[in-house]
């Protein structure tokens, strides 16, 4: 074949590609009314002209209330158990998405997705959800104690039996095989170490330079599939328009004589994590706004798993004066605001994109991972301080008087290589890559 015959077709394929409706299918293990994440997600998808369908394991996860379909504008939302079959191969041929998205790449789940991909001949992409660092990646290797491989025992199992079906597609004598038993003993000695053996995603999507140095090093990715689109939150976690944030800006009645603080809430309590229950939350909560009361503004951000009505019920209505938010757009809140607190969220990084202080309290005696992120963001040079009850007003004080925009000027180039790009154009970067990874597809499906 010619040169110029080869680019005629190319071009042909890039026509023929805009004017096909190109489909993404976004995995999770959430229950299907947990999707806010995925449907900001297919908004960004849609201006690149995606359709986007969404596919949930909540039932198989133990959420056995969970819906089996949800619609919500052009977006269909699927448990797996609505497909009434155990194999997600045979969802996939359903489904036929031209692009399979997941969050990570670490686990058993995203290596059963990328199996069934491959056998299917799909592309199959990670989209990071947060930062990833040397220090996370320890901590969560080193969670691998005896009770925690016996708790897990039955969601892997039910793993098990998924992967099983989609790598009965290459050998039906695969659970008879001695290197699936194998597996299975490595996975109980070893953890979550073997998940990681011998698969990379098509194209991992990662917030920073850090992020895919880690990525090379701890997950085997060769650097080619590993691209550096800055932090995704800051595209899809925002009010659409300027004019609506404004109008929102106005609606949160504020003590303007004072500074205003904004705490990320973390759902330990929903999820189990670090020893905390509903007592324990709520004199966390309840000790640190005693501490602020009548100095800041206080505003709560709720992570989408927390339950709202249980944090209101913590406070007297008129005597702690706080605001409680879950829905609305992480940009509005911040953009209010002159200090964040947290713990382990990456919401937090919407500090950098708003140049305010940061200051980590501790979530447990052992505070691994408050200081795990204290660690990860003093890379930065930015400001970042820890606190504890009883300092924490003199540290937010003293953090008040520091410019982060001057701070901004000196470091902006180690928060970009910690945090990533702060240009809000995560999104287009992704697009722009999976468009080229269908064309490039196409190309060699004409060629051949």
């Amino acid at each position: 074949m010619k040169i110029s015959e080869g680019f005629a077709r190319h071009k042909r394929c890039l026509q023929m590609q805009k004017n096909e409706q190109k489909k993404i299918l976004i995995v999770n293990y959430a229950p299907v009314i947990l999707a806010r994440y995925e449907l900001r997600l297919a908004e960004m998808f849609a201006r690149g002209g995606y359709e986007t369908t969404v596919l949930h394991f909540g039932r198989m996860c133990g959420y056995k209330d969970s819906e089996v379909l949800l619609e919500v504008g052009n977006v269909k939302i699927y448990d797996f158990s609505y497909f009434k079959t155990r194999s997600l191969c045979h969802v996939l041929k359903t489904l036929k998405p031209n692009i399979v998205v997941t969050y990570a790449s670490i686990y058993l789940f995203e290596r059963i997705v990328y199996d069934a991909c491959k056998i299917l001949k799909i592309k199959c992409v990670c989209i990071a959800h947060g930062t990833m660092n040397s220090d996370f990646f320890k901590i969560r290797e080193n969670d691998n104690s005896t009770m925690t491989k016996l708790k897990a025992l039955p969601k892997y199992f039910r793993w098990l039996v998924l992967w099983g079906t989609v790598l009965k597609e290459q050998s039906s004598l695969f659970y008879f095989k001695s290197d699936f038993v194998k597996l299975i003993i490595d996975m109980m000695l070893k953890g979550k170490k073997v998940f990681r053996r011998g698969f990379c995603m098509d194209t991992a999507f990662v917030f920073s330079q850090v992020s895919k140095e880690e990525f090379i090093k701890n997950f085997g990715y060769p650097e080619s599939k590993v691209k550096v689109v800055g932090n995704i939150y800051f595209d899809i976690l925002k009010s659409s328009k300027e004019s609506e944030l404004n109008v929102d800006k106005n609606i949160i009645v504020l003590d303007k004589t004072v500074p205003t603080i904004l705490y990320i809430a973390q759902p330990f309590v929903d999820d189990s994590m670090f020893g905390w229950n509903e007592f324990c939350e709520k004199k966390f909560y309840k000790s640190m706004v005693n501490e602020l009361r009548g100095k800041y503004n206080i505003l709560f951000k709720l992570h989408d798993r927390m339950d709202a009505i249980r944090i209101k019920n913590y406070f007297e209505t008129g005597k702690e004066k706080i605001n409680i938010f879950q829905s609305e757009p992480l940009d509005l809140l911040f953009s209010i605001s002159n200090i964040v607190i947290g713990h382990n969220s990456t919401a937090i990084d919407f500090a950098f994109k708003y140049k305010i202080p940061i200051v980590l309290m501790p979530v447990s005696k052992d505070n691994e991972i408050n200081d795990m992120y204290y660690n990860h963001y003093s890379r930065t040079g930015w400001v970042v301080k820890k606190a504890c009850f009883g300092e924490l007003d003199k540290v937010l004080k003293e953090v008040l008087n520091i410019n982060c925009h001057e701070v901004y000027k000196l470091k902006k180039e180690m928060v970009e290589n910690v945090i990533g790009p702060l240009d809000c154009r995560a999104g287009e970067r992704i697009i722009a890559c999976m468009n080229e990874m269908l064309s490039c597809e196409k190309v060699i499906a004409e060629l051949i």
